[in-house]
């Protein structure tokens, strides 16, 4: 079974870091800076989970691109 995909959208801690590709393929190392709306809609668009930080703006117009999102969790 393929591992499900997950976009990070800030650097989180390196343990947490280093345990997620166990589980989830990663889409792409996050930046330690906000990221532009292109980015987000490329990842949400990309992803099956997303965790992302308070400061991420998240919205509805974000959320409309997705199709195969399960969960956003910060």
């Amino acid at each position: 079974m393929d591992q499900p995909t997950v976009f990070i959208t800030r650097l989180l801690p390196q343990p947490v870091m280093d345990a997620i590709p166990r589980y989830y393929q990663v889409l792409a190392e996050s930046p330690n800076r906000p990221l532009t709306t292109e980015e987000l809609r490329r990842g949400f668009s990309q992803a099956d989970a997303v965790i992302c930080t308070l400061a991420d703006c998240i919205d509805t117009s974000l959320l409309a691109h997705t199709t195969k999102l399960k969960i956003v969790a910060n």
